[in-house]
């Protein structure tokens, strides 16, 4: 029985191991820790993660996918998209300030919040 037993675990901890190497590991979610320069600015309305939006209609930006927050970025800029505030805020962006606020927010994870 003892036998049994430890034959049992062991094959248990062989099989998972096999599983986790054989099958692919899932990409890792870690947030990345590199803060950009411009920072600060987003946090203020998205929060630090992106995540923590002070108005309803302050969109989420945490998760998002990097080139369409890069592109969304650009819009502002060219008056593509029309918001007095985020116009503003985009106005003095330069092309790495958006590339490295893009990939900041992309890689952070994306919350669910409900009212409810």
């Amino acid at each position: 029985m003892k036998f049994i037993n430890f034959f049992l675990v062991n094959l248990v901890i062989v099989l998972a191991g096999f599983n986790y190497s054989a099958f692919g590991q899932e990409k890792e979610q870690t947030p990345v820790s590199d803060e950009p320069a411009k920072l600060q600015v987003c946090s203020s309305c998205h929060g630090i993660d992106g995540n923590k939006s002070i108005t309803p209609d302050t969109p989420k930006l945490g998760g998002q996918a990097a080139d369409y927050l890069a592109e969304a970025l650009k819009q502002y800029q060219n008056g593509m998209r029309n918001h007095p505030i985020m116009g503003a805020m985009a106005a003095g962006l330069t092309k790495q300030d958006i590339k490295e606020l893009s990939n900041y927010f992309s890689g952070q994870s994306s919350q669910l919040f409900t009212k409810y």
